[in-house]
């Protein structure tokens, strides 16, 4: 500001002594005799309050992140135009400013490498966030855009149609890796998590080196959907007795999938590989940061990490910690500090959400319901455990007439002894798990009476709040109906556990969203009615219907034969027949599960 000492001498007077001529009525400075400034200028408003500067993330405009300077109550400039001064006019106010705090200021942005000048990427905000001295000062209610200039459309790099919200989803993601950063994808079940993670190993191409460590249960999962959505990449499962040993040969993959007890047994050499990408899926089984599980994981060299998981947070704030430790080392202090600063408080949870929000992608079904169909199908082959497949090969191999051994293939299958390790029953319990805690309900549809059994004990163990009931050819038809309605007007999360064929005609259980099927059956048909149960007029919600399988077992050829008759009524075609053709009969008696398992 320039205060006149002569109509053709003007002069910069410093910022305090302007300060003081408004406010301390100081009347001569430098021997020149002075007017108080406002009334020389009238229209300019001065600011009694001087030297405090706080700093805020704020939304420009153009919807990127810029870095604020809050000068009073309702009053920010953006600091990209901020002076190397020790004064400001700013909507008409003049403030006075600390010239050492603003130097300090700049000084430290500078020594974070932070360009003042242009709006802030997401690894500069999250840089801002990781240094204390700043966080104490920083608005966190700006919304982050991981913008992605340059990319074709997201849907080009895999074989699938991409909803707005995972398009947008797996754009975070590419967007926080292209920063060196990682994220926790904590989309509800059934909003295809999977899928936006295979879009970001897609981005990659045949540079990327991507490490998938997942439950035993679901690597043929993600080798079968990487396979089919990013069939350019070249993808390798990591798992059974002859497995890679070598960094070497695992390198020459784009996408290596393995489980987590595999990645702890070859962790010598998975730990050569620097890798592009390290994914996690059901985060959730790194909570605990002193297992052997979790430490392996953290010592995986790779650029970006990615947390997956519907359910991230299952007993304490602190499982958050630990896989946030993973995906932003550092960014919250350490885990003392974090149980005194985040206690178990639905306040300390809404703060912890807000600090962590740029690195979290969570979207409920509710919130993107109109971007999906009215029901979403979703075949999930399972590996067997090795105990299991050994016991199922035993069979394969006896002497018995061939039909009954398709039915004892099929009854081994559905064997829940636990010393067979059941992968799929563990799939089935994790799948429930995040289903119960959105307060939702679910049927499962299983075909013999003790998996019925063992499926309904096993879940009532979840806890007190689960209301659980059976319907199978044991339930007198009488009772049918008030059981539903008992399971539909239950205020919770409730199971239907029935057999197919006692489910079928006439009963309506729209309460229901999810349908799983724990094991296929050889007619489609009863297979088709028992989703109807949930999936028919009345229905107000998007339903989620699950296949479970065993992948090289009996149970791959009827599914391969469900989906055959689906393809067959297309067309107009008659259903397939009930019994096995003798083609199917021949490739059920030379399928083993033994080459594939640990």
């Amino acid at each position: 500001m320039l205060l006149e000492n002569s109509e053709d001498n003007p002069r910069a007077i410093d910022a305090r002594l302007i300060w003081q001529a408004e406010f301390d009525e100081v009347k001569n400075i430098d021997d020149v005799q002075v007017p108080a400034p406002s009334n020389v200028i009238p229209e300019l408003r001065f600011a009694s309050s001087m030297g405090e500067l706080e700093l805020s993330l704020r939304n420009s405009p153009t919807g990127h992140i810029i870095l604020t300077l809050n000068l009073a109550q309702n009053d920010h400039t953006a600091l990209e135009d901020f002076p190397f001064s020790d004064q400001i006019i700013v909507d008409d106010t003049w403030y006075c400013l600390d010239t050492l705090a603003v130097k300090a200021l700049f000084d430290q942005f500078g020594s974070l490498k932070i360009n003042l000048n242009k709006p802030l990427t997401a690894a500069e905000v999250l840089t801002l966030q990781w240094k204390e001295s700043i966080t104490s000062r920083i608005d966190y209610s700006a919304k982050i855009e991981y913008l992605n200039k340059g990319l074709e459309s997201l849907g080009s790099l895999v074989h699938a149609h991409l909803y707005p919200y995972q398009e947008s989803g797996a754009s975070r993601l590419i967007g926080l890796s292209k920063s060196g950063l990682g994220g926790l994808l904590a989309d509800e079940m059934g909003l295809g998590k999977t899928l936006q993670i295979i879009t970001v190993l897609a981005s990659y191409g045949s540079e990327g080196r991507s490490l998938v460590v997942c439950p035993a249960s679901v690597v043929s999962n993600w080798h079968k959907e990487i396979t089919k959505f990013a069939p350019h990449l070249t993808v390798h499962k990591h798992q059974g007795p002859k497995r890679a040993g070598s960094s070497l040969l695992l390198s020459n993959f784009n996408v290596v999938i393995t489980s987590y007890e595999t990645m702890i047994q070859d962790i010598h050499f998975l730990k050569g590989i620097n890798w592009t990408s390290l994914s996690f899926d059901e985060a959730q089984y790194l909570k605990n940061p002193t297992t052997k599980r979790y430490k392996n994981v953290g010592i995986i060299p790779r650029k970006t990490t990615f947390a997956i998981s519907g359910t991230p947070i299952e007993n304490s704030l602190r499982d958050l910690w630990s896989i946030v430790q993973l995906i932003a080392p550092n960014f919250l202090p350490d885990l003392d500090t974090f149980i005194s600063s985040y206690p178990d408080e639905s306040w300390a949870a809404s703060a912890l959400g807000h600090r962590i929000s740029p690195l979290v992608i969570r979207r409920t079904i509710e919130e993107v319901a109109s971007s999906l169909p009215e029901r979403i199908d979703s075949f999930i082959p399972v590996e067997m455990s090795r105990v299991h497949a050994l016991t199922y090969d035993k069979v394969l191999s006896s002497d018995m007439p061939a039909l009954a051994k398709l039915t004892t293939l099929r009854t081994c299958s559905s064997d829940l002894d636990p010393q067979v390790n059941n992968l799929k029953h563990q799939y089935l319990l994790e799948l429930c798990s995040d289903i119960f805690s959105m307060n939702r309900k679910a049927l499962i549809f299983a075909s013999f009476s003790q998996t019925i059994d063992i499926i309904s004990k096993s879940l009532k163990e979840y806890g007190p709040g689960l209301h659980v009931s059976i319907i199978d050819g044991r339930t007198p038809v009488s009772d049918r109906q008030d059981m539903i309605d008992a399971f539909s007007a239950y205020n919770g999360p409730a199971v239907l556990v029935l057999n197919p064929r006692a489910a079928g005609v006439g009963l309506n259980i729209q309460a229901a969203s999810y349908v799983i099927h724990f094991n296929p059956e050889w007619n489609p048909a009863v297979v088709d009615q028992a989703s109807a149960r949930s999936y028919r007029t009345g229905q107000d919600k998007t339903v989620f219907v699950y296949y479970l399988y065993f992948e090289n077992t009996i149970e791959q050829i009827m599914i391969e034969r469900l989906e055959k008759k689906r393809q067959i009524q297309s067309v107009g075609m008659d259903a397939a027949s009930i019994q096995p053709s003798p083609l199917e009969l021949d490739r059920i008696l030379k399928l083993s599960p033994i080459e594939e398992v640990t």
